[in-house]
């Protein structure tokens, strides 16, 4: 085994207005810093955004400020998940317990993105969070301001127009060499639950949104399974939405004016302004908008005339279930062509995910049986 990977100690200093948090990580500074609200200085937060790269690494986690014993014997617990998922050994952190417990208060945070999923928790979700919190560095790279200063602005309005507080971090971590030596799709999870542990002396509750229902077995970063392990007797981490497909996400979102004017689902950084239109997830989610009559009602997209052209342009997609249920729905004979075309070169693509044959098999099917029904042109 090598040796541990070092974490600690946890030091805060405000400048201007400024709160920090610097831990010195592997020997490299790893920082998180916000304008809006004081950092918890306990360690589970930065420990939870390294310790699945520390694992591999193959390197164990030694703190050196104390934990949540609670934290530490589910740490546990997620590395024999990630053992089963991803082949990562288990290797047990090295820290000491706290002895005295620290205060847990009320309240809520999200994290929040303006996306599907983090929208459908905040307006469909069993609690109305009382932060609405985003860290710049981890889906906005630090060195792209341009698309931080065009997303904050809608952030603080939809927190301000669902009577929640808006809190921006910002973060070295994905620049990080530790962590960025880790896939972040695996990654992620932990990173996320850093924010609700930085936050512990503002809520007791962090919500992260589901990005994927229980029914797709999908092994992914944040899990209903692993998230709920990141808690400690301080903060609970709760996953919501995964009884919940993406259709059903948007269904429900389609008639919500607020995420009608802030809704940002595109991650290939191509547009300040949040959605470059066409790009896979973009032009997913629009088709769903479309099937459910709202498109002129979301204004953040540059409609075409028809969807088909951009989804003939687009090489693979990662969305090979949501389109097979789309079919189910039913749409258009022209867009419905183009569907099923890129559903086909998903499949032929040697790269594929695993499963993707299946599924692209199985929405073809599905597409076919309704097609004769009469119930889907084309």
């Amino acid at each position: 085994m090598k040796r541990s990977l070092t974490l600690g100690p946890v030091i805060a200093r405000e400048e201007a207005g400024t709160r920090r948090l610097r831990v010195e990580v592997g020997g490299e500074p790893l920082w998180y810093e916000s304008a809006d609200v004081a950092l918890d200085t306990g360690a589970e937060g930065p420990a939870c955004a390294v310790l699945l790269a520390a694992a591999a690494a193959g390197r164990p986690l030694e703190i050196s400020g104390p934990v949540s014993a609670l934290w530490l014997a589910n740490t546990g617990r997620l590395m024999e998940r990630w053992r089963e998922w991803w082949g990562y050994p288990v290797l047990p952190c090295q820290a000491r317990v706290l002895t005295q417990a620290r205060l847990r208060v009320d309240g809520t945070a999200l994290c929040f993105t303006g996306g599907v999923d983090s929208f459908h928790t905040l307006l469909c979700g069993p609690v109305k969070p009382d932060l609405l919190a985003f860290v710049h560095g981890y889906d906005i790279p630090l060195d792209d301001p341009r698309r931080m200063v065009a997303f904050e602005p809608s952030l603080r309005e939809v927190a301000a127009a669902t009577g929640a507080r808006a809190v921006v971090l910002r973060s070295n971590l994905r620049q990080h060499r530790v962590a960025a030596a880790c896939p972040w799709e695996q990654s992620h999870g932990g990173a996320l639950a850093a924010i609700g542990h930085l936050l512990a002396g503002q809520v007791g509750t962090l919500l992260l949104s589901s990005s994927f229902p229980t029914t797709y077995d999908m092994q992914w970063g944040s899990h209903w399974q692993l998230d709920p392990l990141w808690s400690s007797e301080r903060l609970t981490v709760a996953h919501w939405g995964a009884t919940h497909s993406r259709v059903g996400k948007v269904r429900d979102l389609a008639a919500q004016e607020l995420a009608q004017r802030h809704l940002r689902v595109c991650w290939e950084n191509r547009s300040a302004a949040g959605n470059c239109s066409r790009c896979d997830k973009c032009l997913c989610t629009m088709a769903l908008i479309d099937a459910f009559g709202a498109r002129d009602r979301f204004r953040g997209f540059d409609w075409p005339g028809s969807l088909a052209d951009p989804i003939d342009r687009v090489p693979w997609t990662r969305f090979v279930r949501t389109y097979g249920e789309l079919l189910a729905l039913g749409v258009g004979p022209r867009l419905a062509a183009s569907i099923r075309s890129l559903l086909v070169r998903t499949a032929h693509r040697s790269m594929a995910p695993s499963g993707v044959r299946r599924w692209v098999d199985l929405a073809r099917r599905v597409a076919r049986v309704r097609s004769r029904r009469g119930d889907l042109p084309g």
